[in-house]
């Protein structure tokens, strides 16, 4: 699995979700879409499949299964198993 360097998933409990860290993208993951995405700024038809999915875990710190998968447009069943494959 792709991280930001040096950092945790997201910061803040407020405003807009952010993935802190000095890189903007890593090997297979555009961190500015997936926070653009996890705002709903960025349409997420435009992400890759590791983008959809480190989204998600970032979405799920402030929303349910259900808000996430609707605003991805993915299954709920698959935000599930990606938290269970993080935990």
């Amino acid at each position: 699995m792709t991280r930001p360097p040096a950092a945790t998933r997201i910061t803040g409990t407020g405003g807009d979700l952010q993935v802190p860290g000095l890189a903007t993208y890593t090997k297979d993951v555009d961190w500015f879409a997936v926070e653009r995405a996890a705002n709903g700024t960025l349409d997420p038809g435009e992400l890759t499949g590791e983008e959809r999915r480190e989204a998600a875990l970032l979405m799920r710190r402030r929303y349910s299964r259900r808000e996430v998968s609707v605003r991805l447009g993915i299954y709920e069943r698959l935000v599930q198993e990606w938290e269970e494959a993080d935990a």
